[in-house]
């Protein structure tokens, strides 16, 4: 039996993404053995383990997979000009050392590619390796589970429980604008706000919202709750609908409003992607979410998968 170890890493986003990635990868290979650990970003403090507090079946932490040997001897064969990231990893399995299992060596040069499927794919044909394999990765590309997402969803725990008192499941929409992270250094900053408008985003989602909802409340969520301060009353006149500015710093409580919305109106964020992608509440609906198509400085949303479920669009 294989034993594979999942590097949690990230918000609860990313958290949750390499959860539904191990998941979809134990169906597939039932008899591999997956345990989880947690990366230094997360035991550093710049991150919490948030997964375990919307999951029914909690996650044991384990200590991270570490080998000296198979790190020292994937340098010298680096070095070794004939070897790709790929040929270097499969060389390293023949050794039978510990190896890591990176995302990043999993992509192709064309787009389109599904890094799960990859990872599916290459532990299928090495899941007889007794030695342990470490996987580290995002997995962010839904399309290999989405169409079971029902069942998915049963492993999480009943957001409705965790909603405020003034909030009931699809009695509202939301609409989550995401700043902070993209504004640390000006990189960022500028990569950001070349490709996409915040306010021209939420204006041509507004107008997408179908009439029969123009009494139900929306809801803005921002990380940066100065800024939404200042621009949504501006947008408020666009719009016959009430709009509302939430505080609401608990990402718990936070992602669980965003589970339960009518109409999800997203960010370039796997926070309220994956509320969105979460919430069975509103499948029966044609339009379920509405998001950026530029999702990365490497991919549009469409690229990504993100587009996979029913009733979501991009703008």
């Amino acid at each position: 039996m294989s034993k594979l170890q999942f590097l949690l890493s990230g918000g609860l986003g990313n958290q949750i993404f390499q959860y539904l990635g191990s998941k979809y990868i134990t169906k597939q290979i039932p008899d591999v053995d997956v345990s989880y650990s947690l990366s230094d970003y997360i035991l550093k403090g710049y991150r919490s383990f948030e997964i375990n507090k919307i999951i029914i079946d909690k996650i044991n932490i384990n200590k991270e997979y570490k080998s000296y040997r198979s790190k020292v001897l994937k340098k010298i064969i680096k070095n070794i000009h004939l070897f790709d990231n790929l040929n270097t990893s499969n060389l390293i399995l023949k050794f039978k050392f510990l190896e890591t299992i990176d995302e990043n060596e999993l992509n192709h040069k064309y787009k389109f590619n599904n890094t799960l499927l990859a990872l599916y794919q290459k532990l299928k044909s090495i899941k007889h390796l007794n030695s342990p394999i470490k996987i580290i990765g995002y997995w962010q590309n839904p399309s290999c589970y989405v169409d079971n997402i029902k069942n998915i969803n049963s492993l999480f725990e009943d957001t409705k429980k965790i909603l405020p008192s003034q909030f009931k499941s699809i009695q509202y929409i939301t609409i989550h604008i995401r700043r902070g992270d993209y504004l640390i250094n000006k990189e960022n900053y500028f990569t950001y706000f070349s490709k996409f408008s915040e306010i021209q985003f939420i204006l041509s989602a507004l107008q997408l919202i179908p009439k029969e909802f123009e009494s139900i409340p929306i809801y803005c969520i921002s990380d940066d709750h100065e800024w939404a301060l200042k621009f949504i009353p501006l947008i408020s006149n666009n719009v016959k609908n009430q709009l509302f500015i939430l505080d609401n710093k608990d990402p718990i409580k936070t992602w669980s409003i965003l589970n339960n919305s009518l109409i999800n109106v997203i960010s370039n964020s796997t926070f309220s992607y994956t509320a969105a992608l979460l919430n069975t509440n509103n499948l029966n609906n044609k339009l379920r979410c509405i998001m950026p198509k530029w999702v990365n400085y490497k991919e549009s949303s469409f690229e990504k998968g993100w587009l996979s479920p029913s009733g979501f669009i991009d703008l």
